[in-house]
């Protein structure tokens, strides 16, 4: 049997490790775009803030170390093109274009950084913090002298810590979200409160209800103009969220959410033959709804990953599951720290609540 897993980050080499374990006799590789693998994006904040030097120590394992567990990891190799029908792969690397055929394929191409429409987001000193190399760069920046102002455009969980990072830098911090309170998404309004009570004790510009139009300035960041007024920064940090990496699945036929999430039943399985998917490109079934949604945990992701690897390498030639225990859903469980405060949630918020018709 051989099983292809596009993707090497939290669920697709917690798919791997459970497949090679489950069917030591299995064929299992792993195609990886950037050549970092097991990585977790959510130290970037940290390694920005000084907690820690080292930035491989948010990449837990190597293709060398997988590679004795008899799972080949080919890092620089991205998947262009799904034939589900033949079971094929177009696969681009530094050699050139090839095609690779699978028995079994899992999909867990993780999440990119949503880009708002704003404009000169190409200007030099505009970042945002996704890749280990974003942190990389971003802690190089900051080590400028002249770097002391720091715009942030989100306030999402990176968003938060990283303006928090940046408070432990010396720096001074603004930071900007355009709906009416802050991390709207996760947290109910009573908890947004004690976020902007924290940020602002420690010096932050906190600004809501207001939304980034342009940076400016020639080659560099001078400033940025919103639909409220302009103000100068040294440097703009871009935190608007992530959404699937899923447009090249487009012509698969694939079953999405409306925000590209591929829908998965309680064993990871997508709507095409032989064919799973896990971590931040699919969906997850809430615990509490009962409905696919769009949960983008690292938690979430391993337990997922570790199910859809086993189903992969017990599945039958005809596709049916072999006494394999399903998913019964997220509670969507996270938590932030941000200065001095400490929050956690789960289950539902009262937005979610009334969105599902539970309230």
């Amino acid at each position: 049997m051989k099983i292809v897993i596009i993707g090497g980050e939290a669920a697709g080499m917690s798919a791997a490790a459970k497949a090679a374990r489950t069917n030591p006799s299995a064929d299992i590789i792993v195609y990886e775009a950037s050549e970092i693998i097991s990585f977790g994006a959510c130290g970037l904040p940290y390694f920005v803030a000084d907690e820690f030097q080292d930035p491989s120590y948010m990449a837990e394992f190597t293709p060398e170390q997988f590679a004795k567990r008899g799972i080949d990891v080919r890092t620089g190799h991205r998947v262009t093109k799904i034939d589900s029908v033949n079971k094929t792969l177009d696969v681009n690397s530094d050699e050139g274009t090839m095609t690779a055929r699978y028995d079994r394929l899992m999909i867990a191409t993780g999440a990119r950084e949503i880009i708002p429409p704003i404009e000169g987001l190409r200007k030099e000193g505009v970042y945002s913090l996704r890749r280990m190399q974003d942190g990389i760069d971003l802690k190089a920046a900051i080590g400028n002298e002249a770097c002391q102002h720091i715009t942030v455009i989100g306030s999402g969980f990176i968003g938060l810590e990283v303006a928090e990072a940046m408070v432990h830098r010396g720096k001074k911090v603004r930071l900007i979200e355009r709906a009416s309170r802050l991390i709207p998404d996760a947290f109910d309004s009573e908890i947004s409160k004690h976020f902007m009570t924290e940020l602002r004790q420690a010096g932050v510009e906190v600004l809501t209800d207001e939304q980034v139009i342009s940076v400016i300035g020639d080659q560099s960041v001078e400033g940025i103009i919103t639909d409220k007024g302009e103000y100068q920064t040294d440097l703009v940090l871009v935190c608007t969220g992530v959404k699937p990496n899923t447009d090249f699945l487009l012509e698969t036929g694939i079953e999405m959410l409306a925000n590209g999430a591929i829908r998965i039943d309680q064993h990871g399985k997508t709507s095409l033959n032989d064919v799973w998917a896990a971590g931040d490109c699919a969906s997850i079934p809430n615990a509490i709804s009962g409905k696919d949604s769009y949960i983008p945990l690292a938690t979430g992701a391993n337990k997922l990953g570790r199910l859809v690897g086993e189903a992969m390498a017990r599945s039958s030639a005809s596709g049916q599951h072999q006494q394999i225990s399903p998913f019964t859903g997220s509670l969507g469980t996270s938590c932030i720290r941000l200065l001095g405060l400490e929050a956690g949630r789960t289950g539902l918020s009262e937005r979610e609540a009334v969105t599902a018709g539970l309230r």
